[in-house]
């Protein structure tokens, strides 16, 4: 096993807002402005990214989606950055 640890900025934009984080299509955890989160998973490859909804027009809500991150297999930590702004950004750090 390995972890995955997620920092997210802290961000006047989008504070309000907790973002799901995804991999290979399940929800493993969430994470709010300024937090940083640690999540394990297994050795093999995953795709990994972010969600949440983002208040619309009328009372509706859109659903955001950052950056798709494909994570080749291997035994290290996977550290990661998550920033929200116009745009959802997940990068490898």
């Amino acid at each position: 096993m390995r972890k995955l640890i997620i920092h997210r900025k802290n961000s006047f934009i989008g504070r309000l807002l907790v973002a799901l984080i995804i991999c290979d299509g399940l929800i493993i955890g969430s994470i709010r402005s300024g937090e940083t989160t640690e999540v394990a998973i297994d050795n093999n490859r995953h795709t990994i990214y972010c969600v949440a909804d983002v208040p619309g027009e009328y009372g509706g809500s859109n659903r955001k989606t950052s950056d798709v991150i494909q994570v080749s297999e291997g035994t290290s930590n996977i550290n990661m950055e998550f920033s929200v702004g116009f745009t959802f950004k997940l990068s490898l750090i």
